[in-house]
Formats: structure tokens, sequence, C-alpha cells
């Protein structure tokens, strides 16, 4: 009963926001517009940012405050392209439209629990009477879909959506939240002046738990992602987001996502055309430990990986150190970011981190 009198008060809350439509395709206000450093070269961020919170100041100030922060920095960056995820609310994708970006594109931000009594998956009666109240109270496009978006200063065109068929389980809907949301992927074409047609892909894919690891939920999901990145008439092909699995740590340790062995497949079977850049994942994170940020132990969960006439040149793990929120510091993101420059390949550029084909 607790649960059903926390949403209803939510949904309420609610009501107090200015919701209304949106386009899935926007533009930059004007004089924000930023041209690249370099038309040789594609510089690329993926980044968690974990705006979660469906109704900012009221609930999560901090998390306003660093979205916020971010959106500044994204303003003055010398990024071609962003891959946000958990961008969960309407209110956060109409912040990030406003960072600088000439083109944005978003998912259709339904209600994944609306999505699912649409679709008639099976659920007990409090979830039905949940996703009725969110039907009545909120807009079809308020959130709680896939949470991605994708900043690009260059042109972007025929967007395509992936629902996964596996989100989350019923029975731990209030425990972890992955089966009241819809995650999935955002496919674009970007249309660069010198690199010409590279097709984007950002996703989000299932979490592991302390007491559920969804290891297989999340290689089913693995498939679809693939086929659905792989289905593409464009010569190249950039692949991120938060994967949800990591690198194998040092030797004789473990990682606690525990995602070896699916790392391991998805290199050697999955994405075997695929290269990313070649840093030392082994020792490094994008998930911090919030008592030792650099501690490697969590792994690196967020990917860039990339096929075609593009290669990785360098990249880096950013946005590691703590801002001020409010009164306190915080970490911008919910995640460290994972950034890559990718050029064309046969082009003279110092590519000592380019990481060959597996």
């Amino acid at each position: 009963m607790r649960y059903v009198l926390l949403f209803i008060s939510l949904f309420l809350l609610a009501l107090w926001l200015p919701l209304g439509g949106e386009d899935h395709v926007t533009h930059a206000r004007e004089g924000h517009h930023f041209m690249p450093k370099s038309s040789h070269s594609l510089k690329v961020l993926t980044l968690n940012i974990g705006a979660i919170a469906p109704f900012g100041k009221i609930t999560q100030p901090q998390t306003v405050s660093r979205v916020e922060k971010l959106c500044e920095v994204f303003r003055s960056s010398y990024y071609d392209v962003i891959l946000l995820q958990e961008v969960w609310t309407v209110g956060y994708r109409r912040r990030m439209r406003e960072c600088g970006f000439s083109h944005v594109v978003h998912d259709e931000g339904r209600i994944g629990l609306l999505e699912k009594l649409r679709q008639g998956v099976d659920m007990p009666p409090k979830l039905k009477w949940i996703a009725r109240v969110a039907r009545l109270l909120l807009p079809k496009n308020y959130g709680f879909d896939k949470g991605l978006m994708i900043l690009s200063r260059h042109p972007l065109k025929d967007k395509k959506v992936l629902s996964f068929e596996e989100n989350g389980i019923v029975e731990r809907a209030f425990q972890d939240g992955e089966f009241p949301v819809n995650k999935g992927a955002l496919m674009v074409t970007l249309d660069h002046p010198l690199l010409g047609q590279v097709k984007v892909v950002n996703t989000h894919l299932v979490s592991q738990y302390p007491d559920y690891s969804y290891d297989q939920q999340r290689a089913n999901q693995l498939k679809d992602l693939v086929t659905f990145a792989e289905n593409s008439e464009e010569e190249s092909v950039i692949l991120g987001g938060d994967f949800n699995m990591s690198p194998p740590g040092p030797q004789g340790s473990e990682r606690l996502n525990g995602t070896d062995l699916l790392w391991r497949r998805l290199r050697s079977t999955l994405l075997s055309d695929f290269d990313q850049v070649n840093l030392p994942f082994e020792n490094l994170t994008t998930y911090p430990n919030r008592q030792r940020p650099d501690d490697p132990s969590e792994g690196v969960l967020d990917h860039l990986f990339v096929k075609g006439h593009l290669m990785p040149l360098h990249g880096d793990i950013v946005f590691k150190e703590k801002i001020r929120c409010g009164k306190k510091k915080c970490f911008p993101a919910d995640h460290f970011g994972l950034e890559t420059t990718f050029g064309r390949k046969g082009v003279s550029f110092n590519s000592s981190q380019s990481l060959p084909r597996k």
C-alpha cells in the first residue's frame, strides 16, 4: 500500500509541472550554434547523467543543479556528438535541447508502464492501476521510456527506435525499476561534411543488482542491439552507451559487476568486427565508488565502438571531478563519461591508442 500512496503523491506533484508536447528532432536556439574544432574527425562522448527524479527542484535539487552545469560545459565543448542516457523526463529533455547543439534527437518519451499495458504484458493489478493513473495525469510523452538522447553539431536524419523484447521482470518492479521503463536503443544517420554519412546508435542495457544479475536478459538485449545496429546501409557505424558490462579487471581480481564472460562474448562474437579505443580498461572505471572514485572494481560500463571506414584515434575517461551542487559537492553525472575521437582510416593521424579488430 505504501508504494501505491507514493505513486499517487508523485503523480499529483507532476500536475505542478509545465507539461506539453515536444518535437523529437529539434534545433538549438539562435546564437548557440558552435562549430566543431576539426572537420577531419568526429569527437564523441557517451554519458549516463542519471536525471531520474521526475519533479526536478521539488525532489532532487542537486540533480537540477548538476544538469545545468553539464549543459554549460556541453555548450562550450568541442564534442561533435554526445550520447546521453537516463534523461528520463520531459523537463530534463527540454533542458538538454538547449545546450548549444544544432541537432537533437530523443526517444518518444512514452511512459514504459503504459506501453507494456498497451502491449498486453501481464502485470499485477497494482501496476495496472498505477499505469492507468499515469495515463490520466500525464501526457503520453512525459518520460520513463528509454531515457536516450543524441546531441549533434551535424545534421541528423532517419531516426529509428528499438525497444528490447525483455525489460526487467514484473516481480522486481518496485525493487530496481527496470520493468516500469522501456530500455532499448536510438539510431540516427549523421551527415558529416568530410566523413560522409555515419550511423550513430545510443543504447542503455539492463543493469545488474547485488541480488539479481539479469545476465541472460542482458545477453538477449545484446542480440537485439547488434541486429539493430548492423541493419544499416551506411559505410560506418558508431555504437555507444551504457552497456552495464565491463572488460575483465586486473589478473586475479573480480569486478563487482561480474560481467567478464559476457564481455568476452561481445568482443569475440557479437561485435567482433567493431573497434574501440585502446585504453587500460582493466585499471579504469566509469561507475564511481562514492568513497573511492577511481577504484576500478566497478569496471568500465560505458563504451564506444566503431566499424567501417572510421577508426578510434584516442580517448579518455572524463567528468571525474566533483562540482558544486547547491550546498554540497557531487559528481556531474551518475557515471564518468567516455570520450573517443574517430577519424577516417588511411588518413595520417596519431593513432597510438587505436585498438585493432578482434
